[in-house]
């Protein structure tokens, strides 16, 4: 048995084994774990625990019956309370040891643990619809996932009936008004088959890399608060309702915004941010190298009848001159942050206040350790926006020296 002494950034146990660190799933702090060693390397091994003594008070039984086999959730044994802390931890430790930032985090949203996604996408292998066994391509099969919205459950139930054997993937959305958008990809679709089998209006086919409706619309109509967006298959939406609101509300009151502010929103993709703070700004500028992104954003604009926002399709490590007299600079980047030209653009365009939209701490740090030499960092706000994973947005508020 062997001692676990902390969690890593995967939520994972901490131990020693052969005086070289073990990295255990379904391990907490001071539990006592027997240890089935999966993978060696050089320096480090991984495992799973096969039994626990001493469980620790942060334990619950997972709910999903997935839990042990599919590599979607990873905290989902800890108490609710417990993930948080974990994630706010883990933040913490990360901003101070690559930025050397202390006691910026000033709290972390957080909503329901269950069904809070809107969007699904499922693998099908042999006509099995599921998830990818962690760490392989075979697919379990899913009757249920804890995760989605009741009416995405719904759909998984109908395509469990059907033959499968033409598919390689499913992707389903769902809108706050429960309207469903399914994507079928795969070789020799059988069309009307899915017609007449799938209840909904909107099916989407990708057969042999050909795309076809085949039933109602490529999109659905989804919002966020009082804005309406379009939402195609492929569209980058979030897809937690109430935490994106949260996250939403959160940059606006950092953005403390008197109604004479030119803003511009970087990586602004269907232009959903840069939307929802145009309301109290004098204009928005948007931009965004994904083409597509770029046509739903300007088709969004119109749908909600904005007036004060434009959107240019442009990689923002080339919009330095283009914008000048920038009060507030947005940044919602990918997980790999920013790069170098664009983190000196940033700083060259010389905005008053810079709000920092980070899915990943590690390259949100990195990148506030360069940009604090002109800014200072005034607070840090998480949002746990995907339970039952280690996964964490954060929202940072920085204001030129």
């Amino acid at each position: 048995m062997y001692k676990i002494n902390r969690l890593d950034d995967f939520g994972r146990g901490v131990t020693s084994i052969d005086n070289k660190t073990c990295f255990v799933f379904n391990a907490l702090e001071d539990e006592e774990v027997d240890v089935l060693v999966t993978s060696e390397k050089s320096k480090y091994l991984s495992g799973e625990s096969k039994s626990i003594k001493n469980l620790s008070a942060d334990r619950k039984k997972a709910e999903c019956p997935y839990y042990f086999e599919c590599g979607g959730c990873n905290t989902m044994h800890m108490k609710y309370q417990k993930e948080l802390d974990f994630k706010l931890n883990k933040v913490k430790s990360i901003l101070k040891r690559f930025s050397n930032l202390d006691n910026v985090i000033k709290e972390i949203l957080y909503g329901k643990e269950f069904n809070y996604r809107n969007k699904v996408s499922l693998k099908v292998k042999n006509g099995v619809l599921g998830y990818y066994q962690d760490k392989s391509n075979d697919v379990i099969k899913i009757d249920k996932c804890l995760l989605v919205k009741e009416k995405i459950n719904e759909v998984i139930e109908k395509l469990n009936s059907l033959n499968l054997n033409s598919l390689k993937e499913v992707i389903i959305r769902v809108n706050y008004k429960d309207e469903v958008l399914i994507g079928l990809i795969g070789d020799n679709i059988g069309k009307e088959y899915f017609k007449s089998n799938l209840n909904s209006k909107n099916i989407v086919i990708v057969d042999n890399s050909k795309r076809e409706i085949i039933c109602g619309n490529d999109y659905i109509i989804d919002r966020i608060g009082d804005l309406l967006f379009k939402v195609s298959l492929e569209s980058f939406f979030q897809v937690n309702y109430q935490e994106v609101l949260s996250l939403y509300n959160k940059v606006l009151d950092y953005a403390s915004l008197k109604g004479n502010e030119n803003i511009l929103d970087l990586y602004c993709g269907t232009g959903t941010i840069g939307m929802f703070l145009s309301k109290k700004a004098k204009n928005v500028f948007g931009i965004e190298i994904n083409e597509k992104a770029i046509e739903d954003a300007n088709y969004n604009k119109e749908l909600n009848n904005i007036k004060n926002i434009d959107f240019l399709c442009n990689d923002v490590s080339k919009v330095k001159n283009k914008f000048k007299d920038i009060d507030l600079v947005v940044i919602d980047p990918p997980r790999a942050g920013l790069d170098k030209n664009a983190i000196k653009n940033v700083l060259d365009i010389n905005s008053k206040k810079i709000i920092y939209v980070s899915c990943d701490p590690v390259t949100l740090a990195r990148d506030l350790n360069i940009l604090k030499d002109k800014y200072e960092v005034k607070e840090v706000t998480l949002v746990n926006m995907f339970p039952n994973t280690y996964h964490i947005e954060s929202i940072a508020l920085l204001e030129s020296k």
